[in-house]
């Protein structure tokens, strides 16, 4: 009788625990839409609310932008800059990887991996495709909110 409770007890523990992965990564997916919606739209504003003050952005063609003020000021003067052009990026379904890190069993970050494509409108033309790239988003929770620290974007490519 006691292994009986015990693989029914260890079961519905597992079964919690998966439960719990399953609701961060839920929220991470809901942020991480909300952070690139604010992106594709140059709401500077809410884009600083998903990142930390010391987040590290890593760009393999960009380079390496330190800081919250220096990442946001770099979209709002580059990307957001000019009414002629507009960037959108999208994420590619089905690419998408989450890993959840813990520290004594409690969740402290999340790595969020995958790959999307950025498409450009010039001048108000038809929108098109024009480059691809795998992203890694280092996301740590802390008093109870989630914000991106260290975001890495790379492999760019144009789409053929």
């Amino acid at each position: 009788m006691k292994i009986r409770e015990f693989i029914f007890f260890s079961l519905l523990s597992f079964s919690c625990f998966s439960q719990s992965d399953k609701e961060i990564i839920q929220e991470i997916q809901t942020l991480d839409t909300e952070f690139w919606k604010s992106y594709n739209s140059c709401n500077t504003i809410n884009i600083a609310q998903y990142i930390y003050d010391d987040i590290e952005f890593y760009h393999d063609k960009g380079g390496i932008t330190l800081g919250k003020e220096n990442l946001v000021s770099s979209i709002k003067n580059n990307l957001c800059s000019n009414n002629n052009y507009k960037i959108r990026r999208e994420l590619v379904k089905g690419t998408e990887h989450f890993s959840i890190l813990y520290n004594q069993e409690k969740p402290y970050g999340l790595i969020h991996s995958g790959e999307h494509i950025f498409l450009l409108t010039i001048n108000q033309n038809r929108e098109y495709a024009d480059g691809k790239a795998k992203f890694i988003h280092l996301w740590l929770l802390e008093n109870n909110l989630w914000k991106m620290k260290r975001i890495y974007s790379y492999n760019h490519q144009p789409i053929k």
